[in-house]
């Protein structure tokens, strides 16, 4: 962080992600990397989901209010990634777009019948 803050090059394993990430754009396109995020956006916002649950479940107020923060950040980033890729589905990716809201809200699903 401190080297994009200053403008510096990256160094160490920053650069061979940088590379990576430069490499997937070439060889899958924007539009995947666009997906690649929403999906880690999600997947880290059901993860917070649990341990937001499992914090009310508990009692523990203190955890409770810290996952519940992140949990709102990572909701409100991950819809706007959702939003993002919809804007860009139109190379009939539609699909793609379907099947990861549909596998997301199963996961939903799933874990509200747990809490029944």
């Amino acid at each position: 962080m401190k080297s994009i803050q200053r403008s510096e090059p990256l160094c160490g394993l920053a650069v061979d992600a940088e590379q990576a990430v430069a490499d997937e754009y070439e060889t899958e396109g924007r539009f995947a990397l666009v997906v690649r995020n929403a999906r880690r956006l999600q997947a880290a916002c059901d993860l917070y989901w649990n341990a937001v649950a499992k914090a009310a479940g508990d009692g523990d107020l203190a955890a409770l209010d810290k996952y519940v923060k992140r949990f709102g950040w990572l909701a409100s980033s991950a819809l706007r990634a959702w939003a993002q890729v919809r804007n860009e589905g139109d190379n009939g990716q539609d699909s793609v777009i379907i099947d990861a809201v549909a596998a997301a809200r199963e996961v939903s699903e799933d874990e509200h019948s747990d809490a029944d």
